[in-house]
Order: C-alpha cells, then sequence, then structure tokens
C-alpha cells in the first residue's frame, strides 16, 4: 500500500483539524430541553392576560405571555446536565397578590421534562368586620356604619343595620376591593346615636403586624368622634384574617331637672313668705 505524500498527508490534517474545530464550536449540550405549560388563574377580580418570563441559569431567558386558562408554552434550551436551575415568574398587575405552584420553580432542571406551572391572581382586598352594642339592650334603633379608606377604590362604603334577631348585637361585614398593600389606611366607625355614648375596640384576627388604633378620633371620621384606626392595611391574600371593630354605646345618664321661677313668679313668693311670715309674728308676738 502507498503511504501519502507530504501533500496529501497535510491535506488530510488540514481536514482533520476542520473537524475538530467544528466539533469543538458545536453545543454539545443543544439537545438538553425542557418544557413549562404555564397557566393563569384569576381567582378574584381581574381577568386579563399578563407578560411571564422562563429564567433559568446560564441560558437566555424566555418570554411569554400568559392567557387565563389557556396554557402557554415556553422552552428552556442548550444548559449542562444538572447544572441548572428554571423559574418562571410574572409580570403582577397593580393591586393583586400572586401565588405560584410548586413547578413554577425548578431547582435541578430535567432534559425532556415537562412542568405545570399554574399562577393564580387575586385581587387585593382587606375584610372588615363591624359590630355594634347597645349595653341597655336597645334592639330597635338602627346603627350605620361607615369604614373610609385611602388608597382604595371605592374609598368609602357604608350599611345601614337593623338587628332581625332581636339581639343588641348589630354586625357587618366590609370587603374593600383595590386597595394598595402597605399603603392603605383605612378608618371605620358609626353614626352617633342621640342619647348614647360610643367607645371602640379594634384587631385583626391571625395578623399580629396589623397596626390598630381604637378610641383616637380620625380626620377620615365625618363626625370627629372616636374611631377604629387601622394603618397600612395588609391585604387578606397574605393573612387568612379580618380585621374587626366592636363599637358600645352607653346609654348617657339623665339629670333630673330643677325647676326655675321666672322673675314675676319669683317676687310673688317673696312676698308671699313675707305675709306669712308678718301674720304670724302679729299672732304670737
Amino acid at each position: 500500500m502507498k503511504s501519502p505524500g507530504p501533500d496529501n498527508a497535510a491535506k488530510v490534517l488540514a481536514v482533520g483539524l476542520s473537524l475538530c474545530a467544528t466539533f469543538m464550536s458545536m453545543d454539545v449540550f443543544a439537545d438538553n430541553e425542557a418544557y413549562w405549560d404555564v397557566t393563569k388563574y384569576w381567582n378574584r377580580g381581574g381577568g386579563e392576560s399578563v407578560n411571564v418570563m422562563l429564567i433559568c441559569d446560564g441560558i437566555p431567558s424566555v418570554p411569554g405571555v400568559a392567557i387565563p386558562g389557556i396554557p402557554t408554552h415556553l422552552t428552556a434550551t442548550g444548559w449542562e446536565d444538572g447544572n441548572t436551575s428554571c423559574i418562571v415568574v410574572e409580570d403582577e398587575p397593580d393591586g393583586t397578590f400572586e401565588e405560584y405552584s410548586v413547578d413554577c420553580s425548578v431547582g435541578d432542571v430535567i432534559s425532556d421534562t415537562t412542568y405545570i406551572c399554574d399562577i393564580a391572581n387575586s385581587e387585593a382586598f382587606a375584610t372588615f368586620s363591624v359590630s355594634n352594642q347597645f349595653m341597655d339592650g336597645n334592639n330597635i334603633t338602627p346603627v350605620t356604619f361607615h369604614i373610609n379608606c385611602t388608597n382604595s377604590d371605592p374609598s368609602e362604603l357604608q350599611e345601614t343595620v337593623i338587628p332581625d334577631t332581636g339581639e343588641s348585637i348589630y354586625e357587618a361585614t366590609f370587603e374593600v376591593p383595590q386597595l394598595t398593600p402597605g399603603v392603605t389606611d383605612c378608618t371605620v366607625y358609626a353614626e352617633r346615636v342621640s342619647g348614647y355614648t360610643a367607645t371602640y375596640e379594634c384587631g385583626s384576627n391571625n395578623n399580629p403586624d396589623q397596626i390598630c388604633i381604637n378610641g383616637d378620633p380620625s380626620p377620615l371620621d365625618g363626625f370627629g368622634d372616636e374611631s377604629c384606626y387601622f394603618e397600612d392595611i395588609d391585604s387578606s391574600g397574605a393573612y387568612d384574617s379580618i380585621n374587626f371593630c366592636a363599637i358600645r354605646n352607653y346609654p348617657n345618664r339623665t339629670k333630673k331637672a330643677v325647676p326655675i321661677l321666672n322673675p314675676y313668679s319669683t317676687t310673688m313668693l317673696i312676698l308671699l313668705m313675707m305675709g306669712v311670715g308678718i301674720a304670724g309674728f302679729r299672732r304670737f308676738g
């Protein structure tokens, strides 16, 4: 067998080097792919589509649009085996809170795997339970509750309550929608009832961080009386909580009327007393 000459050997070497360079330039991990089916849900309010992003270590991010109820397919491609983690995030709509399913964040991505990512949104809202009790047992006088809030829509709600149970406790529940968590303040109060003085007590179930001030007049209280003042309201999505405001109406003490005589009656009474005195003096003098 005839060995290749120097020229042919050089050509073979050049081809080999070219093939090696081509192989080295190839992405040997290009076949690594994983898939996410992203579905958007609205539990309360909203309903619009949102922008989402699949973010993975070491490879370009993948954008998409999540349509409510319809899966959006996102594909991650070309990572080293066992060397990437991925997370799906959304552009959270204003005034909402979000919840992600488990597979929206994957620590060790496995190639040829489809992950199901569900994103649920709800409008940020807060719940208030308001009660009023007449301490003398009054169960017939209507009571009107008010709640005024900053940075919410609507900013004011009210309800007039007449108890239908024959008891002296009146109750109402308010939900304040479209609030801005952390910057919304709310004042709860009842319209003044003639003949009574009201006291206020407030708090929040299961949310020890909620700031509530009771007893102080608030600038939002249209009547200048005491109120329940909630500062920096958190969304009920962060806590399964209800803010409460308990109002107690105590009857005012009535003062006994003291009769006051007019000047004419006073003069006649003085003359009468003087006449009685003179008559007695003459009789026993």
